[in-house]
This record gives structure tokens, sequence and C-alpha cells, in this order.
């Protein structure tokens, strides 16, 4: 008897580890760490093919692929290695599991139903500087895209939990306001150099400050506001400058405010932009 179940149980732990040992064919299940996927050709493989040894007795070109969807706001995107290629798309980080060489491929058409994109930017979000218009123009660190408009969404939203209901409002408007108007640049219907991106840049910002309702805001929203883009910044370019009288034409209050508070104070010095505004204001006192 004993001998019996002895053989049995040498019998079925043989069986196990045959079994353990059966090779993976294609379309198989296998396990890599961000997830289950099925053993598959690299060409076929819409999510993130693993190089690693998770299809051990296939051919090289399969491999163990796993369809990991990105994060928000790329949710209807996948996640893919990078040396994979995105076809007719582009690679955005930090928005898939694993280090950096696993990316989140985005579509340049839509990336998804309900995903942002070059012709269509998701509000409260900056990805459009540098994943579509950088991308295309190629202006540098301290081109327009990266250099101002990058840089300032990033401090906008960085400064959000300060401002009122209103001005939350604001933000989210006037952020989308911005990238809307490059849509051109950002798809090439529109050429041009890096210069002829920034003057028309610039051009647009009046317009989508005050079509977002800067004059209706709170001063103590104006206070973020200002404490945010630092004086330097506001006046420190004939174009930055431009672009606030601009918006003082239509924003008396608000410009006069900007008197009050000592911030302009070199207005008088740029009479080309200022001299209508300077009237219209000084008539207030």
């Amino acid at each position: 008897m004993k001998l019996s179940c002895l053989l049995v149980s040498s019998f079925v732990y043989m069986a196990a580890c045959s079994v353990h040992k059966l090779s993976r064919e294609k379309g198989d299940f296998c396990e890599a760490p961000e997830g289950v996927g099925t053993c598959q050709k690299t060409s076929n493989c819409d999510g993130i093919a693993y190089p690693n040894n998770y299809c051990p007795n296939d051919p090289v070109d399969v491999q163990c692929c796993v369809p990991q969807k990105c994060s928000a706001p790329y949710s209807n995107s996948l996640c893919r290695h990078t040396n994979q290629g995105c076809s007719g798309g582009f690679f955005v980080k930090n928005h898939c599991p694993g280090d950096s060489s696993i990316q989140c491929c985005v579509n340049s058409a839509g990336g998804g139903d309900d995903g942002p994109s070059c012709t269509n930017p998701a509000e409260n979000t900056c990805a459009f500087y540098s994943d579509c218009l950088e991308k295309k123009m190629k202006c540098g660190d301290e081109g327009y895209p990266i250099g101002y408009g990058m840089k300032y969404c990033k401090k906008f939203t960085k400064a959000r939990p300060q401002l009122s209901a209103k001005g939350k409002a604001w933000i989210t408007k006037t952020m989308l306001c911005l990238q809307r108007n490059l849509i051109p640049f950002a798809t090439g219907q529109q050429g041009g150099t890096c210069a002829r991106l920034k003057d028309f840049a610039f051009g647009t910002h009046p317009g989508c400050y005050v079509s977002s309702g800067v004059c209706t805001l709170p001063p103590s929203d104006w206070e973020v506001i200002i404490s945010t883009v630092s004086i330097k910044e506001l006046f420190g370019s004939l174009e930055a400058l431009k672009a606030t009288l601009e918006t003082g034409v239509n924003c008396v209050d608000f410009y006069q405010w900007l008197i009050k508070k000592g911030i302009i104070k070199i207005v008088d010095k740029v009479e080309d932009a200022a001299k209508n505004i300077w009237k219209k204001v000084s008539d207030w006192f």
C-alpha cells in the first residue's frame, strides 16, 4: 500500500512538473510585471511588448503583450515600449507604469474618443505646448512653446488652489483659449518661424484674458495672477507689456488696480503702446 501511494505521488509530481515546463504557444496567456497578457508577435502588439523571457519557447519576435491603458487624460490610449515606436502618433511621458522606456502612445489624430490631441487640447493640461506645439515648431527651451507657454501654464496650474471659484474658472478658460488659438501652428496648417509664432501667440493673450473674464475677478485673484506672472516677466519683454496694456483697454478697473498697486510704473516709457490707455485711465482720477 505504501509503495503504491508513493508511486502515485511521484506520478502526480512528475505530471505537475511536466505541465509547468510546457512551452507557451502564440496566443497563450503570459504574466509580465505590469499585468497579464498574451504571447504574440511584437508587430501585432497594441500594448506593451516585453523583450524579457516571458514566452521562453516561442520565436524571438513573439513576446508577452500586455494591453495597459494610459492614465488620464489619455485613458483611451495604450502604453508601449518606446522601442516599439508609436506609428501615427507621439509618446507622452508619466502616464504609464514602469520605467521611462514605457510611455503612452497618443494618436495625433485624436488619442481616443475622449482623449486630448493636437487638434483638441484638454482642459487644465499643459502637454499641448510640449507634445504638439514644440514637437512641430522645434523652437527650443527659450522659444515660446516651452519658454513661455509651458512655463506659465504650469505656474498657473500650481497657483490654482489659491484662487476663488471664479478665478479657477478663469484659469481653465484662459489656458484652453490660449492653446486653441495655436492649434494651426501645432498641426502644420499654419507655417512660419518661431518668431512669427511668438508674435502671433502674444497677440492672442489679451483677447483670451478678457473673454475669459479677468475684468470680473475679485482683487484677491488679481493678486495671485500678478504674483504668478512676476513683474519682471510680465513687463520684461515688449510682447508681454503690449499684451498687458491692450488688456487694460477693455479692462480699465483692472488696469487702474495695477497702477494703484504700484505695479505699472514704466508705462509712460512705452508711449507707442500706452498713450491712449494712459489717457483713458487718467480720466478716472
